[in-house]
């Protein structure tokens, strides 16, 4: 329990440079790490680029 607290203290930190759409609940929700929360944001910037095209 301890190691998920500390995690979601660095995504909280991370989250408002890395993306600024994405809130600190929305991410807590999903419990995922933070490597796979970069491929989750990588995806999700690529997806909103091609619509926007």
């Amino acid at each position: 329990m301890r190691e998920r607290s500390n995690k979601t203290q660095e995504n909280r930190e991370q989250s408002p440079t890395e993306k600024p759409m994405m809130r600190g609940p929305e991410r807590r929700s999903l419990g995922l790490k933070n490597d796979e929360l970069v491929i989750f944001g990588v995806v999700v910037k690529y997806c909103t680029d091609v619509q926007h095209m």
